[in-house]
């Protein structure tokens, strides 16, 4: 409201006041005039009473006037003054309401958000005209909250509103046709009496279309983390398979098929570092090379399921009969060979001849070509050699354990001989018992 506005208000207001308080004065003077006769009559035996009293009415007349007056003139430019404001108010909200999209509002700040003031975007937005929600007439605007919404809604208002804070918050609303549509509903608290606010202005905007495109993307993204956390376990689960296969792979690449002894290759690397360490920091280590005895036999006459047998025997109890930080190796066709480390050549061979024994006093059950099964000796021959005793390279020391296995065949089979400089057993050759 601009000064012009607001001084032609308020004259207009001491104009109503002065004609109220001009009638008042004419009808209390008629009245004193009507009266003025009763009272002299009365007072002719005290005149100078009379007339006092006569004067006194017209003061007192004429000071109620002016009181008359300047109450009237208060009140009603005030009542005016406020009148005019909220009418220029709803005039420039109604101004505004028509430029913005949506639903304006003014409404009470009690329970059901009585409507003073709806824009015509209500009909757009809810199907309702205006006069339908102005003092809930058909409906209140809080009736319009979808039921599963009212206490979330009401809950953040308050909230906003109690802490003199602007409020936002979306919701459901239903139409008059009971279609559900989303809105943004952004307002704040007006006219506030002893702290707390006597009414709310507000903007219910509609998102619907907004809200559903959230809606369809919320849901794609929870899809896509659905198959990108299907994918990580997929991929989880073939990084585990890919490492046992990878495993797999390197116990084949170092450990023979049949028998599941390390391989040459492997044995050519163990060798290798037994014979650096034992450079560097002195000690020894020995050799056993094993060969089964008369194993061509054993093919011919039980198959080579048979032969495959006593070899996953043999390579089963070399396993089981030495320590952790020995290694059985398959040497080739039905040889096997012991690397012991720390170990002489006379440990070696004692190691080599209750192997020997072992195998010698078990028997294994095969079945011959035409299907007869066995109970059948199998033996092995040995020969052992010594880091350094036996060779100073790696070579060497194969080559004396090789000929020493030589001496064993020759020498009748089923026996562990252990090299020296003339291939001779060495003393308390036990192995010649068998």
């Amino acid at each position: 409201m601009d000064r012009t506005e607001l001084r032609g208000v308020r004259r207009h207001a001491r104009s109503v006041a002065s004609n109220l308080a001009i009638a008042y004065a004419l009808v209390a003077g008629v009245w004193l005039a009507l009266a003025d006769g009763a009272r002299r009559a009365a007072a002719e035996s005290a005149p100078e009473i009379a007339a006092l009293l006569a004067h006194g009415d017209w003061v007192l007349l004429f000071v109620s006037t002016i009181a008359v007056y300047a109450v009237v003139a208060r009140v009603l430019t005030r009542s005016q003054v406020n009148e005019y404001a909220r009418t220029e108010s709803d005039r420039a909200l109604a101004s505004l309401a028509t430029q913005l999209p949506g639903l304006a509002y003014r409404c009470q700040n009690d329970f059901t958000r009585t409507a003073e003031y709806v824009s015509d975007g209500s009909i757009d937005l809810t199907g309702y005209p205006p006069a339908d929600l102005i003092d809930n007439r058909r409906i209140a605007l809080d009736a319009l909250i979808h039921p599963d919404d009212v206490e979330a809604v009401h809950g953040a208002i308050r909230e906003a509103l109690d802490h003199h804070r602007p409020y936002r918050v979306a919701y459901r609303v239903r139409t008059a046709e009971g279609e559900e549509r989303w809105v943004l509903d952004s307002g704040a608290g007006q006219d506030p009496v002893d702290g707390a606010y006597t009414r709310v202005e507000g903007l219910m905007v509609d998102i619907t279309r907004q809200k559903h495109t959230e809606i369809r993307l919320d849901g794609a993204r929870r899809h896509l983390e659905e198959i990108v956390e299907v994918r990580t376990r997929d991929l989880e689960k073939a990084k585990a398979e890919l490492e046992v296969a990878n495993k797999q792979l390197v116990d084949l690449s170092r450990h023979d098929g049949l028998t599941g002894l390390l391989n040459r290759r492997c044995l050519d690397e163990f060798v290798g570092q037994e014979f650096n360490r034992c450079q560097r920091y002195g000690g020894q280590f020995a050799v056993v090379m094993i060969d089964l005895d008369h194993f061509k036999q054993l093919n011919d006459t039980y198959g080579h399921q048979g032969g495959d047998d006593v070899l996953r025997t043999v390579a089963g109890l070399l396993r089981a009969s030495i320590r952790a930080t020995d290694r059985a190796f398959r040497y080739g066709g039905e040889e096997m060979t012991l690397v012991l480390p720390e170990t002489d050549a006379r440990a070696a061979w004692l190691v080599a001849d209750r192997l020997r024994n072992r195998l010698a006093e078990d028997r294994l059950s095969l079945v011959d070509e035409k299907g007869n099964a066995r109970d059948v000796a199998v033996t092995f021959s040995a020969g052992v050699a010594a880091f350094p005793g036996d060779g100073r390279t790696t070579e060497q020391l194969f080559a004396a354990a090789d000929q020493a296995l030589y001496q064993a065949k020759r020498h009748g089979r089923n026996r562990v001989f252990q090299a020296s400089a003339s291939t001779r057993p060495p003393p308390l050759r036990l192995a010649d018992e068998g």
